[in-house]
C-alpha cells in the first residue's frame, strides 16, 4: 500500500447547529492506518 500525508476529522451537528468539531494531523501513514484512526476517535 501507497503512504502519503494523512489527516482525519469530524463535525456533530443536533437539529442544524453546530455542537463540536475536531481534526488530527496522522502523519504519514496509509489509507488502512487512516481508517483504524478514524474508527478508534
Amino acid at each position: 500500500m501507497a503512504a502519503g500525508v494523512t489527516a482525519t476529522g469530524g463535525a456533530m451537528y443536533k437539529q442544524g447547529d453546530w455542537i463540536l468539531g475536531f481534526n488530527q494531523y496522522l502523519g504519514v501513514c496509509s489509507i488502512f492506518y487512516t481508517e483504524l484512526w478514524g474508527i478508534l476517535d
